[in-house]
């Protein structure tokens, strides 16, 4: 059995390092679409559900929405600025990746599904309205 969810939608900053454009910081619209959950070895509970649609959506929404989306490798620079954000009541959400390309990130949200729900999953996510990364069944890394 396969579950469906609709499009989740987010806002994040981001850079790309030694990149010519994008090694400023930039945000995207992202929409993780056609988000769809294998849950065939998920028994149903009492009630009939496998995974609760509303805390996939709100998991994802939690983590990545108005996030800062840095390398692991610059974790501690900007930890540190963030620390002296929050001393003068600024926020700054951190979401370490191997890379900040939006190809990275979308690998980042299939191990994200996978350690929280314990699922695979297929998805597109959009950084903007016409270009996606499309992560089929198998190309976890």
């Amino acid at each position: 059995m396969k579950l469906k969810l609709g499009d989740i939608e987010f806002e994040a900053a981001h850079y790309i390092k030694y990149h010519e454009k994008c090694s400023n910081i930039h945000g995207h619209s992202y929409v993780i679409s056609d988000l769809t959950l294998d849950v065939s070895n998920i028994e149903m509970d009492n009630a009939g559900i496998t995974i609760d649609f509303g805390a996939v959506r709100q998991a994802l929404i939690d983590h990545l929405d108005h996030s800062f989306i840095i390398p692991k490798e610059d974790y501690a620079f900007w930890d540190n600025i963030r620390a002296s954000l929050y001393q003068r009541g600024i926020g700054l959400k951190l979401v370490c990746v191997d890379q900040t390309s939006t190809e990275a990130l979308a690998q980042w949200i299939r191990r994200f599904i996978k350690t929280v729900f314990g699922v695979d999953c297929t998805f597109e996510l959009y950084e903007g309205l016409e270009n996606a990364v499309v992560l089929e069944g198998g190309e976890i890394e």
